[in-house]
């Protein structure tokens, strides 16, 4: 299964040229993960730190920049699962808009505990199963 989620591109991402400024893109890509735990997985981002002293910080992020997006533009983000290690996960984001692929990110995220350092721990055995119907096969 695949989460999806659109955005509208606005002034604010934009630089003078009027296009997407790459760092806002990393901006999109992690509103996506946050968007994917609370919507798709019903484990939001506030209840992790809140709650739980958790979260789930960036590790690794490849993104390549394909085409250009403009002020307007509605960006269509999907996200596949692509690995689940013991304390990480491997995910996928392709941004398209007007059938043109815009970006494509490669990323790995690592649960931790924030109260401890930010030491890396287990997946939850619950959110591993919340998360198992969107591994890519």
């Amino acid at each position: 299964m695949v989460f999806s989620v659109e955005y509208l591109i606005r002034f604010q991402h934009c630089d003078p040229a009027g296009i997407v400024f790459y760092p806002r893109y990393y901006e999109m890509l992690n509103q996506v993960v946050e968007d994917w735990f609370a919507e798709g997985l019903n484990w939001s981002f506030a209840d992790m730190a809140r709650q739980r002293s958790e979260g789930v910080p960036l590790v690794t992020a490849k993104c390549d920049f394909l085409e250009s997006s403009q002020i307007g533009d509605r960006v269509t983000f999907a996200l596949d699962l692509t690995h689940i290690g013991r304390k990480s996960f491997a995910i996928t984001i392709t941004g398209s808009c007007a059938g043109s692929t815009r970006l494509r990110a490669d990323m790995v995220l690592v649960y931790v505990r924030t109260t401890d350092k930010m030491r890396a721990i287990s997946l939850p055995d619950e959110l591993r199963t919340r998360m198992q119907p969107y591994l890519k096969e």
